[in-house]
């Protein structure tokens, strides 16, 4: 078995240690993968789709469980939830402050969270399992499983090198910081304005508890949902891999000597990291095969300069082909195929500069994600 020490003993939380662990099983999984990219069978597809359902029925449900065991208790036992008179001395006043209810709602949100944990990473096992992924015969088995056990967790990637490359290269650090507050409170924030559509419709003869259970539907959505990306998110990292050492390679071999191309890859890379605006797991698998390949020194800050696209259009036909499906394939590899992307394809496109649209690169990132592979494409 392959399994470093260095994995097994690094420093890390327990819930982490649990989930590296349990994932790490799947070296007793039969070895079928032999680095080339997976294309998964009807059978395995509707496996994947059986774990799928189940994965969001349960986030739900526990979304559900969590209001009720939430606001029941405190309906019926009201001599246990009572608020506690603390004289503030700032304002020289007593204010009623809920510190039984707060304590037990902490209680229950790490309980809940811990339990969608559970449920998450099961559903990355068992995905993982029918993919074949990874191979206990892959050098990387464990950064794999270090990237698996990441997503599970819904746990930003940590990687040592981002081979110089900068996605929010040019972003205003304030537009930044208001979406990723945005993001981290959507579901606070949509169970709040239900709230207060409820009780403006139904205004004071709303009851209390009216109220509190619209939260119900609110956060069973928003579980189902985050259910939902870490699902996508784990097909992508399956899927992702091979599929990039196959095409490293095969584009190696034909244009390897080719100057022109080879002197387009650090700005290509750049520029689909600025159109995302974030430097996804697969983009740096991307990043580290290209480069490696191309035996492409590293350069530690990398700046694009401007006019990139019109730079393509000057490229040779054939390698601006090249270019603009390797372009493509980091469009595509993370599973997010954005409208300023499919701007970026069409501007092309439109002025004949290359023979397929967005409409096309849609086709590739669904049969990408379906594990369908990339035969168009290659």
């Amino acid at each position: 078995m392959i399994h470093s020490k260095n994995y097994r003993q690094k420093r890390r939380p327990l819930i982490e240690k649990i989930a590296f662990n349990y994932l790490s099983k799947l070296s007793l999984v039969e070895d079928r993968n032999t680095h080339e990219p997976h294309l998964l069978n009807v059978t395995e597809r509707k496996e994947i789709k059986k774990i799928y359902n189940n994965t969001l029925f349960y986030a739900a449900l526990f979304g559900v469980l969590g209001v009720l065991c939430l606001y029941l208790p405190t309906y019926y036992w009201q001599e246990v939830f009572y608020d506690h008179l603390i004289y503030f001395p700032i304002i020289n006043k007593e204010l009623p402050v809920p510190i039984i209810t707060t304590l037990y709602g902490l209680v229950l949100l790490y309980i809940e969270l811990y339990a969608l944990s559970a449920v998450n990473l099961t559903a990355v096992y068992k995905i993982a399992k029918v993919c074949g992924f990874p191979p206990l015969h892959d050098p990387k088995f464990n950064d794999h499983i270090e990237a698996l056990m990441r997503v599970g967790l819904e746990k930003n990637d940590k990687t040592s090198q981002s081979y110089g490359i900068n996605p929010l290269q040019g972003v205003s650090k304030v537009r930044l910081f208001l979406f990723l507050l945005i993001n981290r409170l959507k579901g606070t924030i949509t169970n709040y304005a239900a709230k207060f559509i409820i009780k403006g419709l139904l205004g004071r003869v709303a009851l209390r508890q009216v109220i509190d259970m619209t939260g119900i539907p609110v956060y069973a959505f928003w579980n189902a949902y985050a259910a939902h990306l870490v699902i996508h998110e784990t097909k992508i990292r399956i899927m992702a891999p091979y599929l990039i050492q196959y095409y490293a390679t095969s584009i190696h071999q034909r244009y390897g000597q080719n100057d022109e191309f080879r002197g387009m890859i650090y700005e290509t890379l750049q520029f689909i990291a600025i159109s995302k605006r974030k430097y996804h797991h697969n983009h740096f698998l991307l990043a580290e095969e290209m480069l490696r390949k191309f035996n492409i020194p590293l350069v530690h800050h990398f700046e694009l300069a401007p006019g990139y696209l019109e730079r393509v259009i000057k490229l040779s036909p054939d390698v601006r082909l090249e270019i603009v499906k390797f372009m493509a394939l980091g469009f595509i590899i993370d599973g997010d195929f954005s409208i300023k992307e499919r701007t970026a394809i069409n501007k092309l496109h439109k002025q004949n500069i290359i023979p397929f649209g967005s409409k096309e690169v849609d086709l590739w990132a669904k049969r990408f994600i379906n594990g369908e592979g990339l035969e168009g494409f290659f």
